[in-house]
């Protein structure tokens, strides 16, 4: 969007932007995902299987699993602004003659990776770029500035794993199992043996 229709955009109600955001970027979203409190959408977005997501602040060029519970707030990728250059300002939002000479054009941050099986709590702030790993869980009000392994615990500003959810023999099965890919009625038909963490699924007997 450029900037003088964003000046319109964000002062627009929010129902109003959730379709607009719809409308134009046309996210993919798998079955069965909820979203609750109108929230908005950029680039390149998809949201996997039963995955629900409450309003977000800005989420943009972000591939989020199946089965992912995401709380409000959600920011990923957000505008980052160069520091190579000789200024951190952006000369393309200024009105000029010249301005024809300057590369335009929104900002599209480097793509994320948000896994399977995910919880990301209240207002989380995710850097561009990042891969979070199956099942991990982001504390509230973290800033995630580094990939997260799969089924870790992390939290604060920056991120940083406190624990893991599960030993390690259950995180391979888990990893392996990729139970997230089955079937509705195969997930609720091994419900039990899911909960147990059955090891006799390594045996293929599922």
């Amino acid at each position: 969007m450029d900037a003088f229709f964003l000046r319109i955009y964000y002062k627009l109600p929010r129902p109003l932007q959730y379709w607009i955001s719809r409308i134009k970027y046309k996210p993919k979203l798998g079955k069965g995902v909820t979203l609750y409190g109108w929230p908005t959408f950029s680039h390149n977005v998809s949201i996997g299987d039963y995955s629900y997501m409450k309003q977000n602040d800005f989420i943009s060029n972000v591939s989020i699993g199946k089965f992912c519970c995401i709380a409000d707030g959600l920011v990923v990728g957000l505008n980052e602004h160069p520091l190579h250059e000789f200024s951190s300002y952006r000369m393309n939002g200024i009105s000029s003659p010249l301005r024809k000479k300057v590369p335009s054009g929104g900002y599209i941050p480097p793509h994320t990776t948000i896994g399977n099986d995910v919880w990301i709590g209240w207002g989380v702030l995710i850097k561009g770029g990042v891969t979070i790993g199956n099942g991990a869980v982001i504390g509230a009000y973290s800033v995630v500035t580094k990939d997260v392994p799969p089924y870790a615990v992390v939290a604060g500003v920056p991120a940083k794993v406190i624990k893991y959810r599960f030993e390690q023999e259950k995180i391979d099965l888990l990893q392996q199992l990729q139970w997230w890919d089955w079937d509705i009625d195969r997930i609720y038909e091994n419900l039990d043996r899911l909960r147990n963490f059955d090891p006799t699924f390594l045996k293929g007997e599922y």
